[in-house]
Protein backbone atom coordinates (compact mmCIF):
# COMPACT_ATOMS: atom_id res chain seq x y z
CA UNK A 1 0.00 0.00 0.00
CA UNK A 2 2.73 2.46 0.99
CA UNK A 3 4.75 1.49 -2.09
CA UNK A 4 1.83 2.51 -4.30
CA UNK A 5 1.73 5.85 -2.48
CA UNK A 6 5.28 6.59 -3.68
CA UNK A 7 4.13 6.35 -7.28
CA UNK A 8 0.69 7.92 -6.90
CA UNK A 9 1.68 11.15 -5.14
CA UNK A 10 3.32 12.79 -8.18
CA UNK A 11 0.47 11.71 -10.43
CA UNK A 12 -2.11 13.16 -8.04
CA UNK A 13 -0.10 16.36 -7.80
CA UNK A 14 0.01 16.76 -11.57
CA UNK A 15 -3.61 15.71 -12.01
CA UNK A 16 -4.75 18.61 -9.82
CA UNK A 17 -2.90 21.21 -11.88
CA UNK A 18 -4.36 23.16 -14.74
CA UNK A 19 -2.95 22.18 -18.14
CA UNK A 20 -0.98 25.43 -18.31
CA UNK A 21 0.70 24.85 -14.93
CA UNK A 22 1.45 21.20 -15.71
CA UNK A 23 2.99 22.25 -19.04
CA UNK A 24 5.24 24.78 -17.25
CA UNK A 25 6.37 22.09 -14.79
CA UNK A 26 7.35 19.69 -17.55
CA UNK A 27 8.70 22.19 -20.07
CA UNK A 28 10.11 25.04 -18.05
CA UNK A 29 10.74 28.18 -20.08
CA UNK A 30 14.41 28.02 -19.04
CA UNK A 31 14.92 24.95 -21.21
CA UNK A 32 16.07 21.54 -20.12
CA UNK A 33 19.66 21.85 -19.02
CA UNK A 34 20.95 18.64 -17.36
CA UNK A 35 23.38 20.65 -15.18
CA UNK A 36 20.35 22.22 -13.45
CA UNK A 37 19.34 18.77 -12.18
CA UNK A 38 22.87 17.67 -11.28
CA UNK A 39 23.50 20.86 -9.27
CA UNK A 40 20.07 21.35 -7.68
CA UNK A 41 20.84 19.48 -4.43
CA UNK A 42 24.09 21.36 -3.81
CA UNK A 43 22.27 24.68 -4.26
CA UNK A 44 19.58 23.62 -1.75
CA UNK A 45 21.50 21.85 1.06
CA UNK A 46 18.69 22.41 3.58
CA UNK A 47 16.21 20.33 1.55
CA UNK A 48 15.82 16.61 0.91
CA UNK A 49 16.13 16.35 -2.86
CA UNK A 50 15.82 13.48 -5.29
CA UNK A 51 16.93 13.54 -8.90
CA UNK A 52 15.72 10.97 -11.41
CA UNK A 53 17.20 10.50 -14.86
CA UNK A 54 15.71 8.01 -17.29
CA UNK A 55 17.03 7.09 -20.72
CA UNK A 56 14.74 6.58 -23.72
CA UNK A 57 12.18 3.86 -23.15
CA UNK A 58 10.70 1.66 -25.87
CA UNK A 59 7.30 2.05 -24.13
CA UNK A 60 7.30 5.79 -24.83
CA UNK A 61 7.76 9.05 -23.01
CA UNK A 62 5.13 8.32 -20.36
CA UNK A 63 7.06 5.23 -19.24
CA UNK A 64 10.30 7.22 -19.34
CA UNK A 65 8.76 9.91 -17.11
CA UNK A 66 7.46 7.30 -14.63
CA UNK A 67 10.92 5.77 -14.44
CA UNK A 68 12.54 9.14 -13.68
CA UNK A 69 9.94 9.92 -11.00
CA UNK A 70 10.44 6.49 -9.43
CA UNK A 71 14.21 7.04 -9.27
CA UNK A 72 13.78 10.47 -7.67
CA UNK A 73 11.35 9.08 -5.08
CA UNK A 74 13.75 6.23 -4.26
CA UNK A 75 16.52 8.77 -3.69
CA UNK A 76 14.31 10.82 -1.33
CA UNK A 77 13.20 7.68 0.50
CA UNK A 78 16.81 6.59 1.08
CA UNK A 79 17.64 9.98 2.59
CA UNK A 80 14.66 9.66 4.93
CA UNK A 81 16.00 6.31 6.18
CA UNK A 82 13.45 4.24 4.31
CA UNK A 83 14.90 0.82 3.61
CA UNK A 84 15.15 0.07 -0.11
CA UNK A 85 16.57 -3.08 -1.59
CA UNK A 86 16.81 -4.23 -5.17
CA UNK A 87 16.51 -7.85 -6.22
CA UNK A 88 17.69 -8.94 -9.65
CA UNK A 89 16.85 -12.21 -11.30
CA UNK A 90 18.41 -13.60 -14.46
CA UNK A 91 17.61 -16.81 -16.25
CA UNK A 92 18.73 -18.55 -19.40
CA UNK A 93 16.89 -21.38 -21.08
CA UNK A 94 18.40 -23.33 -23.95
CA UNK A 95 16.54 -25.81 -26.11
CA UNK A 96 18.44 -27.14 -29.09
CA UNK A 97 19.92 -24.02 -30.71
CA UNK A 98 17.38 -21.56 -29.33
CA UNK A 99 18.45 -19.60 -26.27
CA UNK A 100 16.03 -17.44 -24.29
CA UNK A 101 17.35 -15.02 -21.71
CA UNK A 102 15.42 -12.88 -19.28
CA UNK A 103 16.37 -10.27 -16.72
CA UNK A 104 14.07 -8.87 -14.04
CA UNK A 105 14.77 -6.21 -11.43
CA UNK A 106 12.52 -5.48 -8.46
CA UNK A 107 12.69 -2.55 -6.05
CA UNK A 108 11.42 -3.42 -2.58
CA UNK A 109 10.73 -0.55 -0.20
CA UNK A 110 10.07 -0.96 3.50
CA UNK A 111 8.65 2.18 5.02
CA UNK A 112 7.94 1.28 8.66
CA UNK A 113 4.86 3.49 8.77
CA UNK A 114 6.51 6.64 7.42
CA UNK A 115 4.84 8.40 4.50
CA UNK A 116 7.13 10.20 2.09
CA UNK A 117 5.65 13.43 0.72
CA UNK A 118 7.36 14.89 -2.33
CA UNK A 119 6.64 17.39 -5.05
CA UNK A 120 8.06 17.80 -8.53
CA UNK A 121 10.18 20.93 -8.81
CA UNK A 122 11.03 20.55 -12.48
CA UNK A 123 10.97 17.83 -15.10
CA UNK A 124 11.64 17.78 -18.81
CA UNK A 125 13.07 15.82 -21.69
CA UNK A 126 16.51 17.07 -22.72
CA UNK A 127 18.15 17.16 -26.12
CA UNK A 128 20.23 14.12 -25.10
CA UNK A 129 16.99 12.05 -25.05
CA UNK A 130 17.00 11.56 -21.28
CA UNK A 131 14.04 12.55 -19.12
CA UNK A 132 15.06 14.51 -16.01
CA UNK A 133 13.07 15.18 -12.84
CA UNK A 134 14.01 16.87 -9.58
CA UNK A 135 11.76 16.43 -6.56
CA UNK A 136 11.76 17.84 -3.03
CA UNK A 137 10.41 16.24 0.13
CA UNK A 138 8.03 18.39 2.13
Amino acid sequence: MIKKLFFLLPLVFLGCQSPEIAEKIFNNDEGCNPSYFYNYASKHPDKIVGVGIAPRNFNGEAAQRKSAISKALNEIAMQKKVQISTVTQTSTHAVNKNVNRSFNSYSIQTVNGEVVHAKIVKSCKADDGNFYVVMEAY
